[in-house]
């Protein structure tokens, strides 16, 4: 039995030698080719900055003449939520409001006579 424990023990370290050693070496090789590849990578930067900037230039024309349209379509369905929110409540006020004219007109002043 502790000849098996030992055995596991050995395969787990040494997994775990080959897991950091593996680890070393591939954190070597990505330093190395962050290092090799960097100019090309300053090289394309550089080649498309003024793309970049005219999609960005773009970009903010299309959203300033989008705008309006989009605060329109916002308005729109704003108002159309409230009817939709409003309507079903119109039965109610209709009889509040029946209510409010039957006692508006059953309670009427009565002229003082001096």
């Amino acid at each position: 039995m502790f000849e098996l424990l030992a055995v596991a023990f050995m395969l787990f370290v040494g997994l775990l030698v080959f897991g950091l050693v593996a680890g070393v070496l591939l954190l070597a090789l990505k330093l190395v080719l962050f290092v090799v590849l960097l100019p090309l990578r300053l090289l394309k930067w550089l080649l498309f900055f003024p793309f970049m900037l005219l999609k960005g230039l773009v970009a903010l024309v299309v959203g300033l003449l989008v705008l309006p349209v989009v605060a329109i379509v916002l308005v729109l369905g704003l108002a159309t939520a409230a009817a939709a929110l409003f309507v079903p409540l119109l039965p109610l006020f209709v009889v509040a409001a029946v209510v409010w004219l039957v006692m508006r007109a059953a309670s009427r002043p009565v002229a003082v006579r001096s």
